[in-house]
Formats: C-alpha cells, sequence, structure tokens
C-alpha cells in the first residue's frame, strides 16, 4: 500500500536544499486534544494514527497550518547539497 510524507522544501541557496518533515508527535497532540481537525484513524492500542483524508483535505489542512513552525521537525530536517 504506498504511502506519503509532508515536507517543507527550503532553497538555501542554488547547491543546497533544506527538507523539514512534518512533525509527528506535535500532529498527533494537536488532533489529539481537538486543536487541529482532520479525517483520521486512532490505534490506541499502539497510541498511533495515519491520516485518511482525501487530498483536496490535505490540501487544505497544509494551508491552514503549513505556516506553523511548530508543525514541522527541525531536528529531523535534512539537508542536501550538489556535488559538482
Amino acid at each position: 500500500m504506498p504511502s506519503y510524507t509532508i515536507a517543507k522544501i527550503h532553497w538555501q541557496n542554488a547547491n543546497t536544499l533544506k527538507i523539514d518533515f512534518i512533525d509527528g508527535g506535535f500532529l498527533y497532540d494537536q488532533i489529539k486534544a481537538n486543536r487541529m481537525k482532520i479525517k483520521h484513524e486512532s490505534d490506541d492500542m499502539y497510541d498511533t494514527f495515519l491520516l485518511t483524508a482525501s487530498t483536496n483535505e490535505l490540501r487544505q489542512f497544509i494551508q491552514k497550518y503549513g505556516n506553523d513552525d511548530r508543525f514541522f521537525d527541525k531536528e529531523n530536517s535534512v539537508t542536501l547539497i550538489r556535488k559538482s
């Protein structure tokens, strides 16, 4: 079954690309506290969740919350540097 992740991409310069992935812990806490609403399924036994929203709903969700810096995990970001 295919799955996807959400990330924010920053071009730091012509040769450096930084990728900040979504902070799943922050997102989970916000959804669990009903501060962010999006279709999802929860597994209380393993304390996990899976977003099940449609593409359009995901797009609207990202437009609404994507500029919140807490939404992305800076500690697990990836920096790619072009080698010439």
